[in-house]
């Protein structure tokens, strides 16, 4: 007897919004990006590109929606003069966006230049939800830094609410009793 197994996974192309948009270089160099979009992006296998050396985003690091991811020299390894140009490959070794930027200063003359119709696939099950996150070791202060920075205070003031309903709850029902 056999069987008929059928597996679906729904596969959504949006406009890619992820973007370099900061670059410090000569001593303690870092490089900023951005993703503009209301999604998620899984940055995994994405690389970024010096005149002299290479970073491949390991597997499971993703950039949560409006949010930034600051990568300083020391964790990516790239050296990065005072003054020259970065390159954000696609995994297949493409070209995504090449960032000019400036001596010592950031951003001020800085000139991002796209390749044509950036697009990035993002997946959702059927169910319409997106796939877990877990995170690895690399990747979790950044999931966790945007976490917080973007929401602890909404969490904190609806646990509070949350806290204060139960206590008059709690009241109203030794009152009744």
């Amino acid at each position: 007897m056999g069987r008929a197994v059928s597996a679906y996974k729904e596969i959504e192309v949006s406009e890619n919004k992820l973007a370099i948009v900061e670059v410090k270089g000569g001593a303690g160099s870092w490089i900023k990006l951005s993703n503009g979009a209301s999604q998620r992006l899984n940055l995994a296998g994405g690389i970024l590109q010096s005149a002299t050396s290479t970073f491949i985003f390991p597997e499971e690091t993703y950039l949560l929606p409006k949010a930034f991811l600051t990568i300083a020299e020391e964790v990516s390894g790239l050296k990065l003069g005072p003054g020259g140009e970065i390159q954000l490959l696609y995994p297949n070794g493409s070209l995504f966006q090449s960032f000019s930027y400036p001596g010592s200063k950031s951003l001020a003359a800085a000139a991002p230049v796209f390749s044509p119709e950036p697009k990035i696939q993002t997946e959702n099950m059927a169910t319409g939800t997106p796939p877990e996150v877990s995170a690895s070791a690399e990747t979790q202060p950044a999931l966790l830094a945007s976490f917080f920075s973007n929401s602890a205070m909404n969490w904190g003031l609806g646990a509070l609410g949350i806290g204060l309903l139960a206590a008059l709850g709690f009241v109203a029902s030794k009152r009744i009793s």
